[in-house]
């Protein structure tokens, strides 16, 4: 009976990962219009199979709960939590017409509840699973969706292996034909579409933290700290600089036209032009006009967007959502809503930096460390694999269980998942006798 309810379990963990498959393959496709016509319904078929995986997550978040999480993670966590189910209870009673319901029917509270992913990366034998599944069944025959990806859209098939940014750093702990695999999906992804900046830069984040384990023995106390704090600091520092008009770190690095490549479209595209500056400009100013500063002016709310007139995913000049994850937050959730998303950051990520037996789970904090950087620059606030793999290592981050583990008994782990983990509780219980 036990053997037949995992068995279920693990069924629904994996739809929930083929489910965002199809729906970001749907979504891009959809988005770039090539089968406009059969997939009419696209939008509706993409928020049902969401709404079942959602169903999953708080019925797992109900049976098992959080176990063996930090007590400072677990209050943060469930203030975040109560914070965002609050403020789609406020959207819901501020949304007035037929676009702000359907954005945040279909949009909204599935970006927002994401965060229940969670309650699976906390779980190890769930993380393991999933991790498992997406290694040795998508990136094996995601191969198969290049033509697909070339017929559609350059950055389909980019957004569908978008978790071997996280896949790169577990390289030192696989056998080498997963390394030699992930390392080829990662080559592809460039060769397919090289003009994905945020893409470019998250893959290069992670071999240079990746490459700490390498060089481990140089990488002292002092200076993980400081690589650590300058992913925090260094966004807020440009952020004021350019709020004062002292520095625009976008426009300056416009200047630099050397930096090309082709696009989708196949004309060559600047990988340096500035697309940011006017989203923090319409933005901000949007938000402060409506006194949204402090809680944002809810999920089910866009801004007045001067740049965008019924394109770009406006409704004449309203627009429900930007490039920029940071801005986002601003926009739904305020001051507040990004200071609870900042601080839970930081905890788990000195958790996993400082309290840890592993190298792994500091590299994993280093990473989601660069991920409230990468807020500042892109990360569209989105039901997708992105933040599905994003909460699922936050959740795994926060476990004592997994922090507590050496490097070995993490290769063990990778290689054997809950059979380890069996042995690692025996083991526990013959000690404590």
């Amino acid at each position: 009976m036990q053997i037949t309810r995992l068995k279920i379990e693990y069924a629904f963990l994996y739809f929930t990962v083929i489910s965002l498959v199809v729906t970001d393959a749907l979504t891009v496709i959809e988005i770039n219009g090539t089968f406009n016509y059969q997939l009419q319904y696209g939008t509706y078929i993409i928020a049902f199979l969401n709404y079942i995986s959602v169903f999953i997550f708080f019925r797992i978040k109900t049976l098992y709960g959080l176990s063996d999480v930090n007590k400072s993670v677990v209050i943060c966590y469930n203030i975040w939590l109560f914070y965002l189910i609050f403020s789609l209870f406020r959207g819901f009673y501020l949304a007035e017409d037929y676009w702000s319901f359907k954005f945040f029917s279909l949009e909204s509270v599935l970006f927002t509840l994401i965060a229940l992913v969670f309650y699976l990366g906390q779980n190890l034998t769930f993380f393991w699973s999933i991790l498992q599944f997406y290694l040795k069944k998508i990136l094996l025959f995601g191969f198969l969706l290049i033509p697909l990806t070339i017929l559609t859209d350059s950055e389909l098939y980019g957004r569908l292996m978008l978790p071997t940014v996280i896949f790169i750093i577990f390289i030192p702990y696989l056998k080498r034909k997963w390394v030699i695999l992930i390392l080829t999906v990662v080559t592809a992804v460039v060769l397919v579409n090289s003009s994905w900046r945020a893409n470019l830069i998250k893959i290069a984040i992670s071999f240079l933290i990746v490459s700490v384990y390498f060089f481990r023995r140089f990488f002292n106390k002092t200076i993980i700290t400081i690589i650590w704090l300058s992913f925090f600091i260094t966004p807020i520092i440009f952020l004021y600089l350019g709020l004062s008009g002292n520095y625009n770190l976008f426009q300056e690095a416009s200047k630099n036209e050397d930096y090309t490549s082709k696009g989708s479209t196949g004309e060559e595209e600047s990988l340096s032009a500035d697309t940011r500056t006017f989203l923090y400009e319409e933005i901000i100013l949007d938000v402060a006009i409506n006194e949204g500063i402090i809680f944002g002016k809810s999920p089910s709310q866009g801004y007045i967007s001067n740049f965008f007139y019924d394109t770009g995913g406006a409704v004449k000049d309203l627009r429900y959502k930007s490039e920029v994850h940071i801005l986002n937050l601003f926009l739904y959730f305020g001051i507040f809503g990004v200071l609870l998303y900042l601080i839970l950051i930081l905890i788990v990520s000195y958790l996993a930096i400082f309290k840890s037996n592993n190298w792994l789970a500091k590299m994993l904090g280093l990473l989601i460390s660069s991920r409230f950087m990468m807020a500042f620059i892109e990360e569209s606030t989105t039901y997708d694999l992105n933040y599905y793999f994003f909460w699922l290592l936050i959740g795994l981050l926060s476990s004592n269980q997994f922090r507590i583990l050496n490097d070995k008994e993490i290769s063990v782990w990778l290689l054997h998942g809950p059979k380890f983990l069996k042995f690692k509780y025996l083991q526990a219980h013959i000690e404590d006798k």
